[in-house]
């Protein structure tokens, strides 16, 4: 990415801010450790992200997808990549571990789900806040305990970020390690 087209790659990503989460924040606390490449075929395109040598995202088309992976030198690194895109990583890398301690076999798996637009209707844009270490009970008993030994796991090593409706939490997101600095 270069200065030519970063402002119009931002713009095409906050069409969806809670999908492209990472790369914001990679992008904006984190900018000397983030590389972001971005590929078009036939008007398509996706792009690749690497945060510290690491980790890897990658988002939209497919057929990007292999020259995308061909910029990264990396020989073990944990991905975060969209369902049809498995097919092309695995001509490169081999799953070796999940992530999650909760994942059956080496691949974590998170939930995509869509919505009938005709059915859809949004009534309000939900008020996202940090959740902190006071907000923990109410996690616990709003969400369970799955989802409350995730955000108490976040905070320790990493933040968490969710929704409330009515005073009761009904979402939240995670990002279970933030990776330092050497030397700091």
């Amino acid at each position: 990415m270069n200065e030519g087209n970063e402002q119009e790659f931002l713009f095409s990503l906050k069409k969806n801010k809670l999908l492209h989460i990472f790369t914001f924040y990679d992008l904006k606390n984190a900018r000397d450790k983030t590389e972001i490449w971005i590929a078009s075929r036939n008007k398509r395109s996706g792009y690749l992200i690497q945060f510290d040598k690491k980790i890897i995202h990658t988002h939209g088309n497919t057929e990007c997808l292999l020259k995308l992976l061909e910029k990264i030198d990396v020989h073990e690194a944990k991905f975060a990549i969209e369902p049809q895109h498995l097919t092309q990583v695995e001509k490169l890398y081999a799953p070796t571990k999940a992530s999650d301690a909760a994942s059956l076999g080496n691949i974590t798996t998170y939930l995509i789900m869509s919505v009938r637009t005709q059915d859809f209707h949004p009534s309000i844009t939900p008020h996202v806040t940090k959740v902190n270490a006071n907000d923990l009970d109410d996690v616990f008993r709003d969400l369970g305990e799955e989802y409350g030994e995730k955000v108490q796991q976040a905070q320790s090593s990493g933040v968490a970020f969710g929704v409330r409706a009515e005073k009761h939490w009904v979402s939240v997101a995670v990002v279970p390690e933030i990776l330092k600095k050497s030397g700091s």
